[in-house]
């Protein structure tokens, strides 16, 4: 029992890492797209949400592995929106909890827990 929660755990921490990797390089990108180009704050919103949807998903799809994929999966999901969080914080100087900050939770909640469904149903090649 031990080992397969020592692995589980590994490959929670694995998704996190992918998918705040996946989000930051997303957001250095479309930081520079936006240098040369004036999109509205929908389409910047928006923008950010597909790069979190990308990047929790493929951290799922890469990382989780067994049972409870759905569990894992959303574990993957508040990790990666938590982390990034307080990254993008600290980033910019300052944190704001709100209702924006407890939807961007349950999203990313909602993302993973698909993506870890997605990632133990998916064929794996032999």
């Amino acid at each position: 029992m031990e080992k397969t929660f020592k692995e589980s755990l590994l490959g929670v921490l694995k998704g996190v890492l992918i998918g705040v990797s996946i989000c930051l390089a997303g957001v250095l990108v479309f930081a520079f797209v936006l240098k040369f180009t004036s999109l509205s704050q929908f389409w910047i919103k928006t923008v950010n949400q597909i790069i979190k949807l990308i990047a929790v998903t493929v951290a799922c799809i890469t990382s989780v592995r067994g049972k409870r994929g759905f569990l894992k999966g959303a574990v993957v999901g508040f990790g990666v929106v938590f982390v990034t969080f307080f990254l993008f914080g600290l980033i910019s100087g300052g944190l704001s909890f709100g209702w924006g900050t407890l939807l961007e939770a349950v999203y990313g909640i909602l993302i993973g827990l698909i993506g870890g469904i997605l990632a133990v149903n998916l064929k794996k090649p032999v």
